[in-house]
């Protein structure tokens, strides 16, 4: 009897690949947003510092040159808070996607994976059940040539 062999191995190999690709692609967008979480949590350290410094400072009187430098730097710190969190919303948006896409890739991977597992058990009856055959045939042609003799 023939060896065992997976007529959809190329299918199944595409299904890793893309399983795998879309790991990767999760992988990339989870750093993203570690590395956005982060320029998020130091904007805010800089925000609270330079608060802290100037309610520091408060006692002093400010010029009016002083206090639009300050205004502009909060002002100018908010924008960026708006903007790092508007891009992480959309970055875990993307996060979400790759996460469905990941899911997508293994369910149509285990398909495959089931298929052939399915198949390679219909082999083995088959293989088995042909064992069998030989090993009757071989015992009911000794049988037939002893009682022959």
């Amino acid at each position: 009897m023939k060896k065992f062999k997976f007529q959809l191995q190329s299918l199944m190999t595409i299904r890793e690949w893309d399983e795998q690709n879309a790991r990767q692609e999760l992988g990339r967008v989870n750093a993203l947003i570690g590395d956005l979480e982060g320029q998020l949590e130091a904007l805010e350290l800089e925000k609270r510092a330079t608060n802290d410094s100037w309610l520091s400072r408060s006692e002093q009187t400010f010029s009016a040159g002083q206090r639009r430098v300050l205004d502009s730097s909060m002002h100018e710190m908010e924008v960026r808070v708006r903007d790092l969190t508007t891009r992480l919303n959309e970055t875990q948006q993307k996060r979400l996607d790759a996460l469905k896409e990941l899911e997508a890739a293994s369910r149509r991977k285990k398909i495959v994976e089931n298929l052939k597992e399915k198949r390679l058990a219909e082999y083995k009856a088959a293989y088995d059940k042909h064992e069998a055959n030989e090993i009757e045939d071989s015992i009911y042609g000794r049988r037939n040539n002893i009682l022959q003799s």
